[in-house]
């Protein structure tokens, strides 16, 4: 524990990163306090776009690795239909996800019905945000680390992070189906 402790704070280039994730979780956790349709429909968007700019970015970075790769091999760019479309397929996952739980979350505040719900779908909302996220800044990394030879450290720490999370859902879910 000592170590970790250490660890963090010499990276001092971590610090604006986990200032600006603790800040915008709390930001809209605030806004969740009084709830209306109009605040909820609000988040469900803002959530939406900064999901559909990370994965443009994530489009851009990945076309110019593979261009670097064709390049590289000494063949000419060509669209890989496989990973083209699995970005537009993530998109609309997320744009299901986020609109169902916008329209469950609406008539929970329409029917009055307990802030307790509402509360539920808002962290159901952020934490499938937050890991979309993840995975998508991942992916970024694993492009920077084929366009340039290296991964910046963020990215490795974001790997860790990652794995971290993935174990502790299968773990969860184990535990849940008794395996």
């Amino acid at each position: 524990m000592k170590n970790l402790l250490l660890q963090f704070a010499t990276h001092r280039d971590l610090y604006l990163i986990s200032v600006s994730f603790a800040s915008i979780l709390t930001t809209i956790t605030s806004l969740y306090i009084k709830l209306s349709q109009t605040t909820i429909f609000g988040i469900s968007i803002s959530i939406w776009l900064v999901a559909l700019i990370i994965n443009i970015i994530d489009i851009h970075t990945g076309i110019k690795a593979n261009t670097k790769e064709k390049k590289d091999k000494g063949e000419k760019f060509t669209f890989e239909s496989g990973k083209g479309w699995r970005a537009f397929e993530k998109i609309f996952i997320f744009t299901a996800i986020i609109g169902f739980i916008y329209l469950w979350e609406r008539e929970i505040v329409r029917l009055e019905l307990t802030s307790f719900l509402s509360n539920i779908f808002l962290w159901i909302k952020l934490i499938a945000f937050f890991y979309v996220i993840l995975i998508e800044i991942q992916s970024i990394g694993e492009n920077q680390t084929t366009r340039y030879g290296y991964k910046p450290k963020p990215f490795q720490l974001l790997d860790s992070v990652i794995e971290l999370v993935n174990e502790g859902i299968l773990n969860k879910l184990k535990s849940l189906l008794n395996i």
